[in-house]
């Protein structure tokens, strides 16, 4: 909409400003020439050059308005880009933090919990130790925790 505006306005000033013979003397006066007097003075005594300048003005104050709009939307576009990536930080540290917190957290203690030999306590530990001939030695050996 606000385009197809920009569009009108530059179609009516160019109208106005080029394509017209307001601003100039016609095609016909220079081919008739005992006329001319007569078209200068009409448009002298219709201030055809003053209403030309009003009607530029005007232009140019519409003109004005529709930068201020234009301006107006660009903002308002980018405080919603703004926003949007605001928006997909804060998703991507909360999915960071679920991942790390309680799926990586829960990943890792069943792999503690499977390491865990069902033999062991929190008192005696079972170890495996691997020997010379590559076998392993098992052993349990007491474990006391340090007074607190």
């Amino acid at each position: 909409m606000l385009r197809f505006a920009f569009g009108q306005l530059f179609i009516v000033k160019s109208s106005v400003n080029l394509e017209s013979d307001m601003l100039s003397v016609p095609d016909f006066f220079w081919e008739n020439e005992v006329w001319e007097p007569i078209f200068k003075h009409a448009c002298k005594y219709l201030d055809i050059d003053d209403r030309v300048a009003v009607v530029n003005k005007r232009l140019e104050v519409l003109d004005g308005m529709f930068q201020m709009l234009k301006d107006q939307l660009e903002v308002r576009h980018a405080t919603r880009l703004e926003w949007i990536i605001i928006w997909l930080i804060v998703a991507e540290v909360g999915l960071e933090l679920v991942w790390n917190i309680l799926i990586k957290d829960s990943e890792n203690a069943e792999t503690k919990v499977s390491t865990m030999h069902p033999l062991s306590s929190p008192t005696c530990v079972l170890l495996t130790v691997p020997d010379l001939s590559g076998g392993a030695v098992l052993g349990f050996f007491p474990h006391n925790p340090p007074p607190h």
